[in-house]
């Protein structure tokens, strides 16, 4: 018999079973039952623990063993139960979560008794505070409209400095809110004197609100003069709507051939380019600028020390830019993986980007061939330390393979010694009662 036994494309209705539940159905019910399974085997073992207590006997005849009662094994879910997809169906409304606020980071507070004063002039529902060890202050709303409200009050207190003479002279920064977050794309191939306009128009013509369009330019020396050179590439951010990600599918517009591409993801710490700070962008940062290069309480571009000057880091205070990847200020926030590949990169000030590839190839991973005898000892000896992570991380693997597999010998196991008392306790209180 011919036929198609595998399962039916996309693009067609999927079967149902004789219940008239569809395949999708069936998933994600063993979804359900598979959360409900990890519960039931630490109860489990709970239950074991119990039964292997030697405990006196009660003369209750339901408990085998004479114990005290045991936790009860949770009950499946059933399908009516499973999930919250039933929950409309039987006249329960669920609210979306609600995502939680950035915090706000301040510092400068001098007298903190006058800045909650201070603070009280806006009526905020919540606010939260932490304190660190250098005396930052990380505040926190529950809502949105507290959080607008909290950051235009340091907002106009850090452009007028009324109250520094009591609170202090405050700085702060903070990030985005993510109901604020546009939905943003590339946008590449339209001329670059095409009219932004015309772009955000066609777009809305096809179904998409476009908050903001932007020509990206490059700096070229042309003639031994930096100019700045538009490319056929836009940024369009987008009002956040169910059908964004269609906006991928257009290969058209404005009678040009374009593609449309997601940003792509830029790995590493951010670090601000107002106050060098690390961690966080310069669009939300409300602080006092500083020099990447002498690490001066003034913008990078007003700058007047001489280009043959000694640097000066404004994190760490030392002999290099602020936004040197060796400092330790910038290593101290790395993750230990991403320290391995920043230190391969690592480029001394003064050092040439040629000399700084030739002195980092010995970190390179080296090759499974064997090396001549003319070889360095270093290169013969000194595995990479990427290649150290991997074989640490396969080892992290097979360790926890084999933790749960002995986790489930012995399990086994003591349910075979449990099953045989069970066997054997039928007899001996038979045999008690006939004595």
């Amino acid at each position: 018999m011919s036929g198609n036994r595998g399962y039916p494309p996309p693009s067609k209705e999927l079967p149902k079973s004789r219940a008239g539940q569809t395949l999708e159905e069936k998933y994600q019910k063993i979804l359900a039952e598979n959360s409900q399974l990890k519960k039931i085997v630490a109860n489990l073992n709970a239950r074991l623990t119990a039964m292997e207590k030697p405990s006196k006997p009660t003369g209750n005849a339901s408990s085998p063993a004479g114990g005290s009662s045991l936790p009860p094994v949770p009950e499946m879910e059933t399908e009516t139960t499973a999930g919250s997809q039933n929950n409309s169906s039987a006249g329960i409304q669920t609210s979306p979560k609600v995502p939680k606020t950035p915090p706000i980071f301040v510092t400068g507070v001098t007298d903190i008794s006058k800045f909650d004063s201070f603070l009280a002039t806006v009526k905020l529902e919540t606010c939260e505070r932490k304190t660190t060890s250098d005396g930052q202050l990380i505040l926190r709303t529950k809502s949105t409209d507290d959080y607008r409200k909290l950051a235009n009050l340091l907002q106009t207190e850090v452009e007028s400095g009324a109250a520094a003479s009591q609170i202090g002279r405050i700085q702060f920064h903070t990030y985005q809110l993510k109901s604020d977050k546009p939905f943003t794309v590339f946008v590449r191939n339209l001329h670059p004197s095409t009219p932004v306009a015309e772009i955000s128009n066609k777009l809305s013509m096809v179904g998409h609100i476009a908050r903001r369009v932007t020509n990206i330019r490059i700096r070229k020396k042309l003639n031994d003069q930096v100019t700045l050179v538009n490319l056929p590439l836009h940024r369009v951010e987008l009002e956040v709507k169910d059908n964004n990600r269609e906006v991928l599918d257009l290969t058209a517009l404005l009678y040009t051939k374009i593609k449309v591409e997601l940003p792509k993801k830029v790995g590493g710490i951010p670090q601000c380019k107002r106050c060098q700070g690390i961690g966080h962008s310069q669009n939300y940062c409300r602080r006092l600028p500083r020099c990447v290069k002498c690490g001066g309480e003034h913008a990078s571009t007003a700058c007047t020390e001489p280009k043959d000057s000694k640097r000066r880091c404004a994190n760490c205070n030392g002999e290099h830019t602020a936004n040197y990847k060796g400092c330790p200020k910038y290593q101290a926030r790395l993750a230990p993986s991403q320290k391995i590949t920043a230190t391969a990169r690592l480029r001394e000030p003064g050092t040439s980007y040629a000399a700084a590839a030739a002195a980092n190839t010995n970190l390179t991973i080296q090759s499974s061939v064997t090396q001549s005898p003319t070889s360095s000892n270093s290169q013969l000896q000194q595995p990479a330390e990427s290649q150290l992570a991997v074989t640490d991380l396969v080892q992290l693997f097979q360790d926890l393979k084999s933790s749960l597999q002995a986790s489930i010998d012995g399990i086994s196991s003591r349910l075979s010694t449990l099953e045989e008392a069970f066997r054997d306790s039928p007899r001996k209180r038979k045999k008690s009662r006939n004595g």
